[in-house]
């Protein structure tokens, strides 16, 4: 407990919270939680407040290389950007009360428990923040069945990157825990003798179910579609979707010094963004135009 609260010598009330030292807490525990946002580029930090719009920068390709006639001169064009618009917004969970009537090891439990809440909270919205902005990727598959999908239609997925499908350029795919019975039915998954299997497939560890083609296979419930109420797949190439965050998680501490109760209130500025058209999938039943 000695880690969250006052333990000077001269304090008189060694229960008392010291926000800087949570919120390094609950930062470090949003980064094990996040799943999507782990494929995310962290383009500085925030300057701005909740519902002011910002640009995040899309670098866009020059072009191929061109045949040249020697001693004619190489053309050239400046690098260019795109701008994305993105919102800067502030979510917060639930406040958490903790009591300094609580012994020592209980209240240094409870602060370690309301901690790991907070952060879970702030890391599913993120992730989900992030998935409605890959779901407006304009590189989209249809599925047969909702929350089923076959070997066939796996590479037509990674095929919609044409030759651009090295498996170090993904992140990862992304599934809804639904498709999991069908990648373990797949012997191009977990056969040991096909090729490009890997071993430990179908064995999930830190949310990692094994690699498909190469290329990691991340399991999140957040790929839900509330509206259609489907279940999706998004295949995520590195540099295709964006944050930027605050630097820290801003926590605040309400005290009731009546009852000894102090509520603990934690929030996150961040904003959020597809920068990259060609670098996502999304692969669903139906889609919203459909």
């Amino acid at each position: 407990m000695a880690e969250y609260t006052n333990q000077s010598a001269n304090a008189v009330n060694k229960n008392v919270i010291i926000p800087e030292v949570y919120s390094d807490v609950v930062n470090q525990k949003i980064k094990g939680k996040v799943v999507i946002s782990q494929s995310a580029d962290v383009l500085g930090d925030l300057i701005g407040q909740p519902g002011e719009t910002l640009n995040m920068p899309s670098w866009v390709y020059s072009g191929d290389a061109k045949d040249i006639t020697v001693g004619s001169a190489i053309p050239s064009s400046k690098l260019k950007q795109e701008n994305r618009q993105a919102t800067i917004k502030m979510v917060a969970p639930d406040g958490i009360a903790v009591n300094d009537y609580d012994d020592a090891v209980a209240l240094g439990r409870a602060l370690e428990k309301a901690a790991e809440f907070q952060a879970i909270g702030i890391a599913r919205k993120i992730d989900t923040d992030l998935i409605d902005a890959a779901c407006k990727t304009p590189l989209k598959s249809t599925l047969a069945n909702d929350g089923q999908v076959t070997f066939d239609e796996m590479n037509s997925i990674i095929g919609m990157f044409g030759d651009d499908a090295n498996a170090v350029d993904f992140s990862f795919i992304a599934i809804h825990s639904a498709f999991v019975p069908s990648f373990l039915a797949m012997d191009g998954f977990v056969s040991a003798e096909i090729t490009h299997t890997a071993d430990g497939n179908g064995i999930m560890l830190n949310n990692i179910l094994g690699y498909f083609r190469g290329i990691p296979v991340v399991v999140t419930d957040r790929l839900y579609d509330t509206n259609k109420q489907e279940k999706f797949i998004l295949a995520i190439k590195k540099h295709s979707l964006a944050i930027i965050p605050k630097e820290s998680v801003f926590v605040e501490v309400a005290r009731d010094a009546s009852t000894r109760t102090s509520t603990i209130y934690t929030s996150q500025y961040y904003a959020v963004g597809l920068i990259d058209d060609s670098g996502i999938v999304l692969a669903k039943k139906t889609h919203a135009e459909d």
